[in-house]
């Protein structure tokens, strides 16, 4: 199994995001034709319902990603087989690269029937505010998933905390609301 390769090398739990990250980014060209930048916030899960050792991610993403020319593009909905094909190809081409797996034994993984990579898609009904948000405001591009998580928060009745305070969004946002 490939879980003792992140069970005693930590650092790798980090490599394993941007793996899932560049999975994205892989799969949205593909779909969309051009590169593109999706919203994503990975959260790194390292025990199983067994409390076992069992590293996997949790992500939050957009339904699509901006382009260059800061413009959201909508995705159709994700292919759970085909994203889990490619996160399987990232996550063994780091393994590879990092001197932990022979070329031939990653072959080998790809060839089975099941990899043991799975990727499970779920939309989430607040995801595309993103797109509204987008559309109607234009934000930089980094201020995208403050709105969102803002908005949810708000929508929800929840509370969140943000460490920044860029270009004066939420007082704007607040000021906006509170007129409307």
């Amino acid at each position: 199994t490939l879980r003792i390769f992140f069970k005693f090398r930590r650092r790798l739990l980090g490599e394993l995001c941007r793996a899932a990250v560049r999975t994205l980014m892989v799969y949205f060209e593909a779909l969309a034709g051009e590169a593109l930048v999706p919203g994503v916030i990975v959260a790194v899960q390292t025990f199983g319902d067994r409390i076992n050792f069992h590293p996997h991610l949790h992500l939050l993403v957009t339904e699509g990603g901006v382009d260059r020319a800061v413009t959201f593009r909508r995705l159709p909905q994700l292919d759970d087989a085909r994203l889990a094909e490619i996160f399987a190809r990232e996550v063994l081409r780091l393994l590879v690269d990092g001197g932990l797996l022979s070329p031939e034994w990653a072959e080998r993984i790809l060839s089975w029937w099941h990899t043991g990579f799975n990727v499970h898609c779920r939309v989430l009904n607040f995801i595309r505010l993103l797109e509204l948000t987008f559309v109607a405001e234009k934000p930089p591009p980094a201020l995208v998933f403050e709105q969102v998580a803002l908005t949810a928060a708000e929508e929800s009745g929840g509370l969140l905390r943000t460490a920044g305070d860029s270009y004066g969004w939420r007082q704007t946002r607040r000021k906006t609301r509170a007129g409307a």
